[in-house]
């Protein structure tokens, strides 16, 4: 699948994506620190420790997503900026600054504020060029990047600025169209791999409570019978009981790397930021939480139907 970032990687950031450093480095601290404390001071079970500690870590994942979808937003109205003013730069015979003072009467919603800015940073003879890398920086849009970049170039190369208005707006649309797909793709593949979640975490809590299971079932006494112990001995079955706190424990890590790998290949599917995956984490940390405690409990109500509940010895009769 082709690369295609929502946010762009330039030096320069827009006003929340600095506020979202800010927030993460207070946050990550601070959440490994609660996680830390609850493993080793409380008797919590271990995913629900993790699970607690990283809760946290949905602040910067939700202004994350909120810059996303600001970004997002700007994008919407780009298009129809860059054709008004390739229309009133063609009509003053290539002059952007008068023609950019014309197009901000107009209303091109998120876009305006950076429209002003534009304005501002030309009227005082700042660098041309720089100037349309502040624009894009301010949007926090790779596409608003590349596109604005290579309209400001034609332009000031003396191209008609009706055409290049019309041939990126044209072509950005087509990209926005071509992105919505490839969102509908990473919602869908939310949705498998939450599922993967449950139906991976179900059947090995699953496995390992009738490892268990059996694991007792073997290491019981066979009574009183002499010449049947002799064959068992014979076996050397080598049966030893499962410790299921490790077991739980093991199990949690596994949880833990697959909610991590599924967050990252969504943010890799849909191009976000790495930040908003934070949020998939810890839901898929609280899901497997949830399921390292009532997998085990449901076993333990079906399990005795099965005549698992024996005594305390394993009687064969004669």
């Amino acid at each position: 699948m082709p690369s295609d970032k929502i946010c762009h990687n330039l030096k320069i950031k827009d006003r929340g994506r600095r506020r979202l450093k800010v927030v993460l480095w207070v946050v990550v601290p601070f959440s490994v620190v609660l996680g830390v404390v609850l493993l080793v001071a409380t008797s919590l079970p271990f995913l629900f420790s993790v699970a607690i500690g990283a809760t946290p870590l949905l602040v910067p994942g939700v202004l994350a997503k909120r810059v996303e979808r600001s970004v997002l937003r700007r994008e919407h109205f780009f298009p129809a900026f860059v054709r008004t003013l390739g229309s009133a730069v063609r009509a003053r015979n290539g002059a952007v600054l008068s023609s950019l003072k014309i197009v901000l009467v107009h209303d091109f919603g998120l876009v305006n504020e950076l429209m002003h800015n534009l304005y501002k940073r030309l009227k005082l003879g700042c660098d041309k060029v720089e100037s349309w890398v502040y624009y894009a920086a301010e949007s926090g849009s790779h596409l608003i990047h590349m596109f604005s970049k290579i309209f400001a170039e034609s332009i000031y190369l003396g191209g008609d600025g009706e055409k290049i208005g019309e041939i990126v707006s044209k072509n950005f649309q087509r990209l926005i169209s071509l992105r919505l797909l490839r969102l509908q793709l990473a919602s869908g593949l939310r949705g498998s791999l939450y599922g993967s979640l449950v139906g991976f975490a179900a059947a090995i809590y699953v496995t390992a409570k009738i490892s268990a299971v059996l694991s007792d079932i073997f290491s019981q006494p066979v009574g009183d019978l002499t010449v049947m112990q002799g064959f068992l001995d014979q076996l050397n079955l080598g049966v030893t009981a499962v410790d299921m706190a490790r077991v739980s424990m093991l199990i949690g890590v596994l949880v833990i790397v697959h909610s991590a790998a599924s967050a990252w290949t969504l943010k890799i599917v849909d191009g976000g930021l790495t930040s908003a995956a934070l949020v998939d984490v810890v839901i898929m940390l609280w899901i497997g939480a949830a399921l390292s405690w009532f997998i085990p409990v449901l076993t333990d109500s079906i399990m005795p139907t099965f005549g698992v509940a024996a005594g305390p010895a394993l009687q064969v009769p004669l």
